[in-house]
């Protein structure tokens, strides 16, 4: 195929713009009225397998009532989590302080009596001392746990899925990884007096950009999931008498029962990651294609 320049050598504007930046020759495009300007950037952009109009990437912004809702179901989380953490602590303080009142029932160094008829009662009296100690820390650990989801909530270590503005937070952060990634690239400063291994040498950038650059591609990948989300359609159906229901207000794949279900089955529901909500009265996990997929594959093996 005869190239621009061979068909018309006067045209040497193509050479000369052939390495400009894309963004640049996408703006002269777009402000050009010179139709045989327009000739020539349309090759150099047909060259580079790029579209002469910067495809814009969708702000998706959600609405105030999402947000809202968003803002008012953590909240609501926010709340239950911290009354659950001061319940179960006021609990362990109170069983704390019980097992200590039986323990200071027996004398200390007393032994038990073999033989005696004070044996049995002294041994009950241990096991109950024993099992307020091991609830105590049953209690403590509960309230712990909850005490943790506070945490999160308050100081999120990432952007929850839940949110719905997710995928303007993660384009956020990408553009921000962007510039770290420029700079180091442009403006590191390579000392040549240190080890492989220490900052500042050839080997520790390499690191820095990789670890930059894995970022940057984790993020994006998480926006495409998350617009793959985004597009299943919210549907409630029944299976052997179940109604699977995708609540997408809710981002949650719930599935209703009109009884206990067996133990097997819950085995199954736990092992595929759906768990009991006491809110909702279901079994439930955040939707995803493969989380419906499951759903189905258990309930079609319910024995009704």
């Amino acid at each position: 195929m005869m190239s621009l320049l061979e068909a018309d050598p006067n045209l040497e504007l193509y050479h000369s713009n052939f390495k400009r930046p894309t963004k640049t020759l996408r703006q002269i495009y777009a402000l050009t009225k010179d139709e045989k300007l327009k000739t020539v950037l349309d090759m150099i952009f047909r060259d580079r397998k790029v579209s002469p109009i910067e495809e814009q990437i969708p702000t998706e912004t959600p609405t105030e009532e999402q947000i809202k809702a968003y803002k008012e179901k953590r909240n609501a989380k926010l709340e239950r989590y911290e009354e659950l953490a001061d319940k179960n602590k006021q609990k362990a303080q109170a069983e704390y302080e019980y097992g200590n009142k039986l323990a200071d029932m027996i004398p200390m160094g007393q032994p038990i009596l073999i033989g005696h008829h004070s044996e049995g009662k002294h041994r009950r009296h241990l096991e109950k001392i024993h099992n307020s100690m091991n609830k105590t820390i049953e209690l403590k650990e509960k309230s712990e746990y909850y005490e943790n989801k506070v945490d999160n909530i308050l100081n999120p270590r990432g952007i929850s899925s839940d949110d719905p503005e997710a995928i303007i937070k993660l384009n956020a952060e990408i553009a921000e990884l962007e510039k770290t990634r420029t700079y180091l690239k442009t403006n590191y400063v390579f000392k040549s007096n240190v080890k492989d291994w220490e900052e500042g040498s050839e080997h520790y950038r390499k690191l820095e950009l990789e670890s930059v650059t894995r970022k940057i591609r984790d993020k994006k990948k998480r926006i495409e999931q998350l617009r793959a989300l985004n597009k299943i359609p919210s549907e409630d159906k029944t299976i052997n008498g179940i109604t699977l229901s995708i609540d997408k207000a809710d981002n949650r794949v719930k599935l209703f029962f009109p009884s206990i279900p067996s133990e097997e089955t819950r085995t199954k529901l736990k092992s595929s990651g759906f768990h009991w909500s006491p809110t909702n009265q279901a079994w439930q996990r955040m939707i995803s294609n493969q989380a419906i997929y499951e759903a189905e594959q258990i309930l079609n093996e319910v024995k009704v």
